[in-house]
This record gives structure tokens, sequence and C-alpha cells, in this order.
């Protein structure tokens, strides 16, 4: 029999930050939000099998039910916060079998539940609902109390729909697969972020948090609660809030690079070029091609899009309108020649950087060349 001893104590004042998101833009996490509802209106399941590569959506989802599964009186005798690897299948499945010491339920959360000794267990190819092999998880999913919330939380990965984990838990629970969302989705997501705190954002400056954050929403999140913290209520975010709080130089960033090679301004683009070149731990190849790759092919639809108005701009390549004459632009300057050299220069400078085409130089040289070929 097992210990009734307290893992964590959850603290009655749980700090709970979730996203409303524009179902019409993240049609992807239209999941999520049904789900959140549900829990907002506490109308809960037994388990929860929370999933995924995207951590955000799990930690809100678990962190709503952390603050809406109990009352704040029975909060402190019937909630327990595990952590996988401090722990194992037979401990989580006896806790959740315990009885309310006070109350009507018992709450299970179990952090990075991928880590959970003899979870591999369940997650077997060839596991299934009549395995006699002993998981008393996998018992304890098959009939689940009534009387517990049990909430697995499994991070940066997905589980298999064949096993028999993930076969029980859809029979007799939730199962939700977190998705990590596209990169060019991450400044409206930035937006509405910002617009659930009753804030505004400059979309340069959304485009600057998603360059420097990439898609890690938790990242984003906490950036964007630093600047808060800075700013008089209701204030909108700019470039100089970001440049200050987040530590992106305002002068030598991706966006203002982008910026130079549409407007051709060699100087600008070169002397940005220098700066990233001797800075190549905060400024990795890799990415700047992948920003290059992803700005030329813009460019380039732009060249075949005969309504170029901002407003049609936006739609067809989903980005900003704002941003939408920095394509029109570039078209006057890169015509359907030059691109095709630069996509090939592109090619040949992401070919030398991994060594399968010779060259020997350092990636700083290789970015200070491409950017010649680029605006030559």
């Amino acid at each position: 029999m097992l210990p009734l001893k307290r893992l964590h104590n959850i603290n009655a004042n749980v700090s709970i930050r979730y996203l409303r998101f524009n179902i019409s833009i993240f049609k992807g996490v239209s999941d999520y939000l049904k789900l959140l509802k549900q829990i907002e209106q506490q109308h809960f399941e037994p388990l929860y099998v929370l999933h995924g590569e995207e951590p955000y959506f799990i930690d809100a989802l678990s962190n709503a039910i952390e603050a809406f599964g109990l009352s704040d009186e029975d909060r402190a005798f019937n909630a327990y916060i595990l952590y996988g690897k401090d722990t194992d299948v037979n401990q989580v499945a006896g806790f959740a079998r315990q009885f309310p010491m006070t109350g009507n339920r018992v709450l299970v959360i179990v952090r990075e539940a991928q880590n959970l000794k003899g979870i591999a267990k369940g997650l077997s190819d060839n596991d299934d609902e009549t395995s006699n092999s002993k998981n008393d998880l996998l018992d304890y999913i098959k009939h689940p109390s009534p009387h517990t919330i049990l909430v697995l939380c499994y991070k940066y990965k997905t589980i298999d729909k064949r096993t028999a984990l993930y076969k029980l838990a859809q029979k007799n629970g939730i199962v939700f697969e977190s998705k990590k969302l596209y990169d060019n989705q991450i400044p409206d997501w930035i937006n509405s972020y910002v617009k659930s705190l009753h804030m505004g954002i400059h979309p340069r400056a959304a485009f600057l948090l998603s360059e420097s954050c990439g898609s890690d929403l938790s990242r984003l999140v906490l950036e964007i609660e630093k600047i808060k913290v800075n700013l008089q209520p209701g204030q909108a975010i700019d470039i100089e809030h970001v440049e200050q709080h987040v530590g992106i130089s305002k002068d030598y960033n991706v966006f203002e690079l982008q910026d130079a090679i549409a407007q051709r301004h060699i100087e600008k683009a070169l002397k940005i070029t220098f700066v990233f070149a001797a800075n190549e731990k905060e400024h990795p190849l890799p990415l700047l091609l992948a920003m290059l790759y992803g700005f030329f092919t813009k460019v380039m639809r732009v060249h075949f899009i005969n309504d170029k108005s901002n407003a049609n701009l936006a739609k067809d390549l989903g980005i900003n309108p704002y941003f939408a004459k920095t394509y029109v632009t570039a078209c006057g300057y890169y015509n359907l020649t030059k691109l095709k050299d630069i996509f090939k220069a592109l090619k040949d400078c992401d070919l030398k950087s991994k060594g399968i085409l010779p060259s020997g130089a350092s990636h700083a040289a290789l970015l200070q060349d491409l950017m010649i070929a680029i605006l030559y």
C-alpha cells in the first residue's frame, strides 16, 4: 500500500494564463478551445492524456485543470502534482485510486509523464488491452475512478495511436494532441496573446519577437510578460520595448536585414550582414538561410499575383497587411531571372555550410558571399 504522503501541495492561488485564440486564424487549436471551455465550466472527465510536440498547450490545459478542478478548501487535501522522473506508473495508479479526504474528488497531475517509470510498457507496439503484462496504470485506465481527475502530461512527442495507453485513454477519457504552430502563424499568435492582455503590439515588434523566439510559445509568453510589467496599463508594445527588454537590436536584426534587402539598400544590408557574421552564435547561418528562402519565395509569388493590394497579398501570402508593401518593393528590384540566381546562391551556401559542396570558408564568409550574390 502506498504511503499517503503529499508529494507536492498545490498553492490555493494557482497562477494560470491561457490564450483565447481567434478560431478563424488558428483552426488547428479549436480542440484546445473546446477542451478549455469544458474545463472552465467544470465539466471534467476522469482521465486526460495531453501529448504532443508543443508544450505550451499542454501546460495551459493542465494549469486550467489545476485551477478549476478543486475548490480552494479541497485543494490542500486532495491535489497531487507528480513528476515522471520521480515516480512510476504503479504509484500514479495508487494516488488515483484514493478517495477524497474532503469534497468529492481527487486531482492527480503527472508532469513530464514521458519520463514516468514503466510508461514504456503501455507504449509498446505489441501491447494491447488483453495483454497479461502487469501495468497498474493501464489497469486503472481501463476502469478509472469517478472520484478522480488524472492528468498525464506527455510532452515533446506524440503517443502512438496503436498502443494500449492511447486506445484505453481514448475510450475512457480525453486524449489531446498539442501540435506546434507553423512559423507563419506566430506573429498572429503574438497579436492574439497580447490582445488577451488588453494591450496592442506594432506589427514590426511582433515580427521581431517571432524571429527572436521562433515557434517557442512558452518563451514568447515569458518575453511578452517581461515587456508588459515595464509598460503602463494598456500601452502598446513597440520595437523600442522589444529592443530594451528582450535584447534584440533595433538596427541589427532579421527584420532590418530583410527590409534593407527588399529596398536594395546595399550599404545597410552589408553592414547588418557583417554584424551577423561577427556574432554567429546569435545569428546562426541555418536560420538566416531559412528566413531568406522564405522571403524570396514570397517575392517570387508576388510576381504572379495580379491583385497586389495589401489586403489581397496578405491573404495570399499569409502575412500581416503591414508587410505587403515590402514584397511589392522587392519585386521591383528582383526580377524572375535574378530570383533564379538567388535561389541557386542560397542552395549553394546551404550545401557548402554542410560540407556537401567543397568550400573551406567559415559560416561568416559564406554569409558575406551570399549577401553580395543577392545584392549585385
